[in-house]
């Protein structure tokens, strides 16, 4: 469908669920956050649903937003997810995406289920949020912080505007974002550039760890609970591993896996060059684009990364 039903459904009623899916990105964080500050600039009530996210996101306005646990629960007449292919990636959200009257879809990923009641998706899109620039020109004027917001999940998801899915239409925007006054080099190094101590040494074991394919096709890594207790570094210490993987020179595939917060929870990022990754993440509980996908599993890594091996040399044999 076209944004012009969503738009309407903005205008016209007022309490707002917003969520994006589980683990955010800059990209669902930056959706969350510019749309709530649009629809509290028409007088509305936005509330908006996202896990806990690593520091360098805080460049990213819009953080009052936030529903905190132990305050009132929040009710609405529309649920908005945001940057999320499937219901399941709502994971705590879930519950309040499933007692909301009317629930909405914005995502630009290949393998969205169509989940909600009104599913806006485009998967040509460099991000969601690209789309809700364009969702939004009609309805707010522009301002910094919602700029800031856009011009982060753009950055986030374009990966410094280097992947095929930055366009002529994607740069005009995010040079008119920048028009606005932002603070955009702040913004790209935060997201793409910085590190902590902790975050570094962080990567280091994850690259110690690295292997590759018997011909090279795939690289990959895994990094344990336990060796990131030994530096006291956290698992959003480990976000985005897999990107720095694929630039190894003959890679086709890059995959990385470490162990999440919770217990016996593992989580994994994929990288291509070519292959449709967000297949495979999809066989394994997630899901994404054709060169980037993310899944979570209970699968030791000691058992995952062979398997996960397997198929993705299965997968390079059959295209071949």
């Amino acid at each position: 469908m076209n944004g012009d039903k969503i738009a309407g459904i903005l205008r016209e009623y007022r309490r707002f669920i917003i969520a994006g899916h589980v683990n955010p990105d800059g990209d669902a964080i930056g959706a969350c956050m510019a749309l709530a500050m649009v629809l509290e600039k028409m007088n509305k009530e936005p509330v908006v649903l996202l896990e806990g996210y690593p520091f360098k996101y805080d460049v990213i306005p819009g953080k009052r937003f936030l529903w905190r646990e132990g305050t009132d629960t929040p009710e609405a007449d529309v649920f908005i997810a945001l940057d999320c292919g499937d219901i399941e990636r709502l994971e705590t959200s879930k519950p309040f995406f499933d007692q909301t009257p009317i629930t909405i879809c914005i995502d630009h990923h290949e393998t969205n289920t169509g989940f909600a009641q009104y599913n806006l998706i485009d998967v040509h899109a460099s991000s969601t949020c690209e789309m809700v620039y364009d969702l939004i020109e009609s309805l707010v004027e522009m301002d910094a912080d919602i700029a800031a917001a856009l011009y982060a999940g753009m950055v986030t998801d374009t990966g410094g505007f280097r992947f095929n899915a930055s366009t002529k239409a994607t740069m005009e925007k995010a040079a008119r974002l920048m028009d606005t006054g932002i603070r955009f080099t702040d913004i790209y190094n935060a997201l793409l550039h910085d590190h902590t101590f902790t975050s570094l040494k962080a990567l280091g074991i994850a690259f110690e760890n690295m292997r590759k394919s018997t011909d090279g096709k795939i690289v990959y890594s895994g990094v344990t609970r336990a060796e990131m207790d030994k530096i006291n570094a956290v698992p959003s210490d480990l976000d985005g591993v897999a990107k720095y993987l694929i630039r190894v020179q003959g890679a086709e595939v890059a995959f990385f896996v470490y162990e999440g917060d919770a217990p016996n929870e593992v989580k994994g990022g994929l990288r291509s060059n070519g292959l449709h990754v967000g297949k495979v993440g999809t066989r394994w509980g997630g899901g994404g684009h054709r060169l980037a996908a993310g899944f979570k599993t209970n699968i030791p890594i000691a058992e995952l990364i062979p398997r996960l091996l397997k198929d993705i040399e299965g997968e390079l044999s059959a295209r071949d």
